[in-house]
Formats: C-alpha cells, structure tokens, sequence
C-alpha cells in the first residue's frame, strides 16, 4: 500500500524563550530569501554577459553561499535558530518561487522581495539524516533543534509512526501555530460498515451541499454553513469601514486591524468545521461519493453569483473530501463539468435546452417535479 503525506494543524504554547527564537527564526528566513533573491539575480546577470555554465544560477549555489553566510561575524546571530530554517528558506521558499514563475500554467508573478510588516510570519524545517524531530504522546509535546520541547494544544489527529517530514510553525494574529507533516503507512477507519451504496452531491449557492440521501420525513438531507457566518461577514464589513477611517501609522488603526484579523480567523474557523464535519460525515456514510468538477474561475465572472462563490469554499470541499476518501478507501468520482445534472430529468431522463438559475423546481413533461438541486443530486448518484 502507498504512503500517504498528511498534515496536522494545531496551536502550540512556546515558553517565552523559545518566543524569542520563534520570532528570530521568522527574520531569519525572511532575511535568507531576499538574500537568495539577490545572488540569484547578481547569478543570472553575470551568466548573461559571460554565457558561462558555471556562472548560472543553480539552488545548490545559492544555497551553500548563503549557508556560509554563518561563518562571517557578521551575521554570527544566524546560528542562533535552527540550521533548517536557511536550508529550507533556499530549497522550499526560492526554488519554488521561480519554478511557479517559469511554470506557465501557474501565471505567477516574479518572486519578490519579502516584507517584515506585510509578509506571513512563518518557517519550515525538513527533517535530516542527523536530527530528527521527537514527539511525546501522553504530554502532547514536540522536541525540535533550537527551539526545544513546545507545548502542542491537542494530540496528533492520526497514528503516529516517529516519520515526521517537515515542521512549519506560523503567527496569525499573535497565536502560534505548527503544521506537522508526516507519513502515513496504512489507512485509517478501513473497517467503516458504510450504510450507502452511492452519495450524489450537488454544490450550490442556495444550500451550500445537497445530497440524495432522505432523512426520516423523507425529505432530502442538505448541508449548508451556520447562519453565524453571515453575520460574521456583515460584521467584517464594518471592521472595514472602521479600519479605512483610522489614521495611517496609529495605534487606533493597530487596534481596529487586530478586531478585523481576529474577525477573519473566526470565520475562517467556522468554515473549516463545517468542513470538516461535513466531509467526515459523508466519506463515512457512504461507500462511492459522486461531485461535480465544478469551473469556479468562470463562474465568478458573474458578478452578482461572484461574492458568494468566493464565500463558498467549494475547492477545499473538494481538497478534504478527496483526501478522506483516500483515508476510507472510498471510490470518489468527479463528474464532468459539462454533465447535465440539473437541466436532466430523473424520472425519464430527458434533457432540457435551458434552465435558468431562477427556475428552481426542476419540472419535465413527463409530469415530473423536483426541486432542481435535488434533481441533480440523484442523476450524479446514477452516474
């Protein structure tokens, strides 16, 4: 069976010691990007003029250059975090930088230079032959160089096997937090007695998942978000407001940026439980699940449907419930994006020329009506 990489995110508690060599670790690989950025520019001039093999950039180069960089006194407080972070700021943070900027399907922009103020505060060091991280299960802690044993606020979600990969530790909002990433041998939850055959999911804007399942009033079960979210994004347009009306470089604006931050983290907190909840529910209930292959980026160009979709999350539906599937051993089908689900008839399997979106009862001339998420959610359920 093939090993599976998964994370596990969670909030840590750092003494305030290792605070100190959290947030110098957060400069220090801030300061080795910008630096690769720059021998890889002063690199890439210098082979243009010469033409020289030699003289081009490779990340090998620059990353023992700046490596070196630990040796000169003057950057002495470089080994004061741990070695990871540089290795890793060179072979994670540039590299993939450029290969998304030479890759033309990505259209990403050419690498900049990162900014103390505006930049994400966040490292990530990859496990090596002469260190690897220890982690203790009955006092939830992590051992990593440098930095020492941190507190993590729950045990880790999956079996652990002593494999971990990578450690990214990140602030959002004056919180820590670390993304663990290690390997997985074997499936988890293989013994589920799935009780049906076939799940059809059907995303919308209206109800966020309507699936063809019954509840016990016979009437088809649907997920949507809690209705806290809305008022939450109301609230966010406030903090807005009262953020643009503050003084530039004040206090009063620190404050009602810190109000709008932790605004965003609560909402972002209350989509990814429904989330989670929702995908756990169906990859244990059902034995196939069936979705659409949804083209978001067009569907955004309606600029009336385009705030709600963005609200939506449907990709992250998708990223968790296509990694659960493999987690349960679930066959999960994508649906193409062309297939009829809505504009087809269930009952006798005519298809309509049009259907718009104010049409919501879906009604065929055979005499068939049905709500049309609903209708869509039992024709994917018999692909």
């Amino acid at each position: 069976m093939n090993k599976l990489n998964l994370a596990h995110k969670t909030r840590i508690y750092p003494s305030k010691e290792q605070i100190k060599v959290i947030e110098n670790s957060f400069g220090v690989s801030r300061f080795t990007f910008n630096k690769g950025l720059d021998i890889w520019k002063q690199m890439y001039e210098k082979y243009k003029e010469t033409n020289n093999k030699d003289d081009s950039p490779s990340w090998s180069k620059i990353r023992n250059l700046i490596v070196s960089l630990k040796r000169d006194k003057e950057f002495s407080w470089l080994n004061d975090v741990p070695s990871g972070v540089i290795k890793t700021s060179c072979s994670i943070g540039i590299k993939n930088a450029f290969k998304n900027f030479f890759n033309k399907k990505s259209k990403s922009r050419y690498p900049r230079y990162k900014s103390k103020h505006k930049s994400k505060k966040s490292f990530t060091i990859e496990r090596e032959t002469n260190y690897t991280f220890k982690y203790d299960k009955d006092e939830k802690l992590l051992k990593i160089p440098t930095i020492g044993n941190i507190k993590l606020a729950e045990s880790l979600r999956w079996e652990f096997n002593d494999n971990i990969k990578q450690v990214t530790i990140s602030n959002v909002n004056n919180k820590y937090y670390i993304s663990i990433i290690f390997e997985l041998e074997q499936f988890i939850d293989n013994k589920i007695n799935h009780q049906v055959d076939v799940i059809g999911c059907d995303l919308g804007i209206k109800s966020f998942l309507v699936t063809n399942l019954v509840d016990e009033n016979n009437k088809s079960i649907v997920y949507n978000y809690s209705t806290k979210t809305k008022r939450v994004n109301n609230h966010l347009k406030k903090l807005h407001k009262n953020l643009s009306r503050k003084k530039k470089v004040s206090n009063n604006r620190t404050k009602a940026r810190t109000k709008l931050l932790t605004c965003y983290e609560k909402l972002s907190n209350m989509k990814k439980d429904f989330l989670h909840k929702t995908t756990t529910e169906l990859t244990r209930l059902g034995e196939q699940i069936v979705i659409e292959d949804l083209k978001v980026k067009n569907m955004i160009k309606n600029r009336k449907l385009s705030n709600s979709l963005h609200n939506s999350s449907f990709y992250e539906f998708r990223r968790m419930i296509s990694y659960k599937s493999i987690l349960r051993n679930i066959n999960l089908i994508i649906a193409d994006s062309f297939f009829p689900s809505s504009k087809t008839c269930n009952n006798c399997g005519a298809i309509k020329d049009s259907l718009s979106l104010s049409e919501r009862i879906f009604k065929c001339e055979c005499g068939y009506e049905e709500d049309r998420d609903v209708n869509a959610a039992l024709n994917l359920a018999i692909i």
